[in-house]
C-alpha cells in the first residue's frame, strides 16, 4: 500500500507539477532572452557611429594644425605656430574623448592614418581651418548631439555639445588672425584637458564651458 501511495503520488507530480516547472523555466528563459534582445536593439547605434567619424575628424585636425604649425614656425610666425599647437592639442583632446566613449560602450576607435595635406600661406590656412571648424560648429555636432539625445544616449550629447563650444572659441580666434593678417602679439593658451577648451588669460580661474578648475590647465 505504501509503494502504491508513492508511485501514485510520483505519477501526480510527473503529470500535474512537472509540466508546470518546465513551462516555468521556458518562460524565464524566453523573457530573458527578450529582454537581452531589447537591450540590444536599444543601443544607440548611430551615435556610436557617430563617435568614430567625429574621433577621425578631430584626429585629421589634430594633425593638421600641428603640419601647420611646423611649417608656420619656421616662416617666422611664432605665434601663428603656438595658436596652432594649441588648437591641435584641444583636438587631440576631443579625439581622446570621443576614443573613451566608443571604448566605454564596447568599441574599438578606428586608428587614423594620416594623408598628405597641402600647407599653404598663412592666410590660407586660417580660411581652411575656418571652413572645417565652420562646419563642426554649424552643422556637425548640432546634429550629432540632437541624434544622441535622441538615441536617450546624454553622455554623448553633453560630449559633442562641449566639443562644438571648444570648437567655436576656435572659430573666434582664427577669424582674429585672419583679420590680422596673421601678425599676432605674444600670447599664451591655456588647454582645458577635459574639453579641449582654449583659454586666453591666466587669470580664467576655471574653463568656461566645462568648469576644470585651472589648476589642471595645460599651458601652451
Amino acid at each position: 500500500m505504501k509503494r502504491q501511495f508513492l508511485i501514485t503520488h510520483f505519477q501526480s507530480f510527473v503529470f500535474l507539477v512537472l509540466p508546470s516547472a518546465i513551462f516555468l523555466f521556458l518562460a524565464v528563459m524566453v523573457f530573458g532572452c527578450q529582454k537581452k534582445a531589447d537591450e540590444q536593439s536599444a543601443k544607440p547605434g548611430i551615435t556610436l557611429e557617430n563617435l568614430q567619424t567625429a574621433h577621425a575628424r578631430e584626429a585629421r585636425l589634430a594633425y593638421t594644425y600641428n603640419l601647420f604649425a611646423d611649417k608656420l614656425g619656421k616662416s617666422g610666425y611664432k605665434n601663428v605656430s603656438r595658436l596652432y599647437r594649441a588648437a591641435a592639442r584641444s583636438e587631440e583632446i576631443h579625439a581622446a574623448n570621443h576614443a573613451a566613449l566608443l571604448k566605454k560602450n564596447g568599441i574599438e576607435p578606428k586608428a587614423y592614418v594620416p594623408t598628405p595635406v597641402a600647407v599653404g600661406t598663412v592666410l590660407q590656412t586660417f580660411r581652411m581651418a575656418l571652413s572645417d571648424e565652420g562646419i563642426e560648429v554649424e552643422s556637425m555636432y548640432p546634429n550629432l548631439a540632437k541624434t544622441a539625445a535622441m538615441e536617450n544616449f546624454p553622455e554623448a550629447a553633453e560630449q559633442f555639445n562641449h566639443a562644438k563650444n571648444a570648437d567655436a572659441q576656435h572659430v573666434a580666434l582664427f577669424k582674429d588672425a585672419l583679420d590680422r593678417g596673421g601678425i599676432l602679439s605674444t600670447a599664451q593658451y591655456f588647454l582645458c584637458p577635459d574639453c579641449g577648451f582654449i583659454i586666453t588669460s591666466d587669470k580664467t580661474t576655471e574653463c568656461p564651458e566645462c568648469h576644470t578648475p585651472k589648476a589642471k590647465f595645460e599651458k601652451i
